[in-house]
């Protein structure tokens, strides 16, 4: 807000944009240890939930002071950001560490007082010393993996489905509607830009509360594949669309209408249902390292989409206008296919179950049909074990 020079707003954003990235490598992990298996995907969804109506207030702010010509227009966009850091350093201490956090650093009072908390209040003490048990058996190969582990064994296969969601959610042109949108409507001739800005970002709003309340019944890897499938339909559209030189009124409404529908499925798809993969995917002896991965592969997606959409659509540059639909599209296409070789689909497991489904070497498309028993996932975290030793 005491910005007088591009440098200082620029190493401001920066800032921001750093703790944004530590939030999204740190939380879907977070989540995915503290939620129980049924409601897992549920509970992770919520980070692209907050994005979103984050996202939808700051249309609505924008709009609101997009008439004001003195330098407070800026800055009450700025200030209201200071509103949820408060908000959250309020409730911080509220916060409950993760149970199989505590126990790989073998403090396993606080994880059952964390359990605890987490679990219903009917929930009975034994139950919650068995499953703190479980999890302390489970722990044999606690503490943190090395880099190489990311890239050895099965770890190899939860990597690369890692990082096909994270860089699938960005290279298929995320950027390019949340970033430049208003201004490709207004290029479309539409004086409304900036209230189909705020028309889009409620339909995110909308399709991300859809997929929080069937994305622990529906799956994640059908969600991906039906909505990049949508996702790439809606893309050809709008870059059908962007052929037509002299394009009539119905026509420039088909284009806008392609670009919404299209964003309403990818919020629907592939913007939250990449962190619940991610924070389940990986094992927990090398998640950070994973989540680092795939997040830093999403980051440099996302300035690629970022820095080159510009000179794809305007002109003097490629001039491509509605028909970067194509680029986007064959993408989407792409990263459907990734999808389907190699993400599973885990939901309603545990997070032990999926690591003993990966050991036994599972094919992607046979994972809702593998039967995993307790004892094998205590064999199997014994044997990686014996391995390390």
């Amino acid at each position: 807000m005491t910005s007088t020079t591009v440098a200082q707003f620029t190493v401001g954003r920066m800032l921001c944009y750093a703790m944004t990235g530590i939030c999204v490598n740190v939380m879907p992990a977070f989540m995915a240890e503290c939620a129980p298996a049924c409601l897992r995907g549920m509970v992770t969804s919520q980070l692209q939930m907050q994005i979103v109506v984050a996202q939808l207030v700051a249309s609505g702010v924008n709009y609101g002071t997009s008439t004001i010509r003195s330098n407070a227009g800026w800055r009450i966009s700025i200030g209201i950001q200071f509103v949820m850091p408060t908000l959250l350093l309020v409730l911080y201490p509220f916060i409950v560490e993760s149970p199989r956090w505590l126990i790989s650093r073998d403090r396993c009072e606080e994880a059952s007082t964390s359990l605890r908390a987490l679990r219903k209040k009917n929930v009975s003490e034994e139950l919650i010393q068995g499953e703190i048990n479980f999890l302390s058996q489970i722990q044999g190969n606690g503490g943190k993996g090395s880099w190489k582990e990311v890239f050895s064994g099965t770890n190899r296969r939860r990597t690369i489905a890692a990082v096909v969601v994270m860089v699938g959610q960005q290279i298929t042109g995320q950027a390019f509607v949340s970033q430049y949108s208003v201004l490709f409507y207004k290029q479309q001739g539409y004086t409304n830009h900036f209230e189909l800005g705020m028309i889009q970002q409620a339909l995110g709003v909308a399709a991300n509360l859809l997929t929080t309340l069937i994305v622990d019944s529906f799956g994640r890897r059908q969600i991906l594949i039906i909505g990049g499938i949508a996702n790439s339909i809606f893309l050809f559209m709008m870059g059908a669309m962007g052929t037509l030189k002299h394009p009539n009124t119905a026509e420039s409404r088909l284009l806008v209408a392609s670009v919404m529908i299209w964003f309403y499925f990818y919020l629907l798809s592939w913007a939250s249902v990449p962190y619940i993969v991610l924070g389940e995917v990986a094992t927990r002896r090398v998640v950070e390292k994973t989540s680092n991965l795939a997040v830093s592969l999403s980051v440099v997606a996302a300035f690629l989409v970022s820095f080159t959409a510009p000179y794809l659509i305007n002109a003097p540059y490629a001039h491509l206008g509605g028909k970067v639909g194509f680029i986007y599209g064959s993408l989407s296409v792409l990263f459907v296919g990734l999808t389907w070789i190699f993400v599973p689909e885990m939901k309603g497991r545990s997070l032990e179950e999926i690591d003993a489904l990966f050991a036994q070497k599972v094919a992607t498309r046979k994972f809702p049909r593998a039967n995993v028993t307790v004892a094998e996932v205590l064999t199997e975290k014994m044997e990686e074990k014996d391995v390390e030793m």
